[in-house]
């Protein structure tokens, strides 16, 4: 392998090997390799996450970045609290947007990010969910047995332990099921996963862009 710099743009990666019957595989993938200093060199708009997740009193931050000299971006944030803004940065090469979102306890279940701008009669628009997870629901179980060995006949006692997501005590509800794990050779056997009950911010802008339309010319 050529260790080199490469420069920013997009590039294909194929790799060729053969099989155990000595055919020829191949495999391609389409990258996109960016700048660290003009990451959007070449791209209408790219989005940058320093993170996507975080849990309330974090922040995340994330830049919007282009490669045009300057465009007009129209930005909204879409909250679980039902907080929505929308703001308008003039960005620029080298000028990106930069921003931090505070996250607070009634971001939970998410904020959705989106943006939109027209250039040379173009029409671009994007978006990002931002992941707040509801941790403050997750418990810790465990599990402790117990037989009298010395006395015969003696039935296995089970105790089960339910702390909060930071190990405090809690009030809980709890719903038992024994089974043969030896069947689940035949039919596993698992919970259905319950984090549905708690909501998830799915709310994002669709920008409208109906008076934009193709025209074609007849020679």
């Amino acid at each position: 392998m050529v260790n080199r710099k490469q420069s920013a743009g997009w590039y294909k990666i194929l790799v060729t090997t053969k099989d155990k019957y000595g055919e020829e595989v191949k495999a391609e993938k389409i990258i996109y390799l960016m700048d660290e200093q003009a990451p959007a060199a070449e791209e209408p708009v790219v989005l940058l996450l320093k993170n996507k997740s975080a849990e309330p009193g974090q922040s995340i931050g994330y830049s919007v970045n282009t490669g045009f000299k300057n465009i007009w971006l129209i930005q909204n944030l879409s909250r679980s609290s039902q907080e929505r803004t929308t703001s308008y940065e003039s960005i620029g090469t080298g000028k990106p947007y930069r921003n931090n979102i505070y996250v607070k306890e009634d971001d939970r279940g998410g904020i959705q990010l989106n943006y939109a701008f027209v250039q040379y009669n173009r029409f671009y628009e994007g978006g990002e969910s931002l992941d707040v997870p509801w941790s403050n629901k997750e418990l810790q179980i465990s599990y402790e047995t117990f037989r009298d060995k010395i006395l015969p006949g003696s039935e296995e006692k089970w105790s089960v332990k339910i702390k909060g997501s930071k190990g405090e005590k809690i009030a809980a509800e709890l719903l038992v099921n024994m089974y043969d794990a030896s069947l689940d050779q035949f039919k596993p056997h698992a919970w259905s996963n319950l984090s549905s009950l708690w909501p998830v911010n799915v709310e994002r802008i669709d920008w409208v862009k109906d008076n934009f339309t193709s025209v074609q010319s007849v020679n």
